[in-house]
């Protein structure tokens, strides 16, 4: 019976704090995005592409014209005694800029130490799913950051 009278009270004095959902104004996005330039990383640049694809096609007078410069490195952190490798110390970063009147820039780094796989196969794998992960989250930051 507690838990009971203790759930009602958690649902009433929740439901009424003014919690609003993050990605919630995504449906309300009133501009277009088009890229001016894109160089750098070729598959971070094909994933940017496609996250923009959602957004270039929305029909609206606003149109925001970017520039995009993707940057990944993989570095070696060590070695075992046999000279293999053991660890990565794996580098991104993304920068968007505006180039409109205000020409704002927009910088996302992130790095992350990984472990070696024996199998190459396995840790190409790994490593295309960190970038991909870091590339879509880092755009929705980017679309959060402009639309506010």
């Amino acid at each position: 019976m507690k838990k009971f009278i203790f759930i009602i009270i958690m649902f009433f004095s929740l439901s009424s704090c003014g919690f609003s959902p993050i990605y919630s104004n995504q449906s309300e996005i009133n501009f277009n995005l088009k890229i001016n330039k894109i160089y750098g990383d070729p598959m971070m640049n094909k994933i940017t592409r496609s996250q923009i694809k959602r957004y270039e096609n929305i029909s609206t007078e606003k149109m925001i014209f970017i520039n995009i410069k993707t940057n990944y490195s993989k570095d070696i952190l060590s070695k075992n005694k046999k000279g293999e490798v053991t660890n990565y110390l794996i580098k991104m970063e993304i920068e968007f800029q505006k180039t409109d009147d205000e020409n704002q820039i927009y910088i996302f780094r992130e790095e992350i130490k990984t472990a070696n796989m024996s199998n190459k196969f396995d840790f190409k794998n790994y490593e295309n799913t960190i970038i991909n992960n870091f590339v879509n989250s880092q755009f929705e930051k980017f679309i959060l950051k402009i639309s506010s």
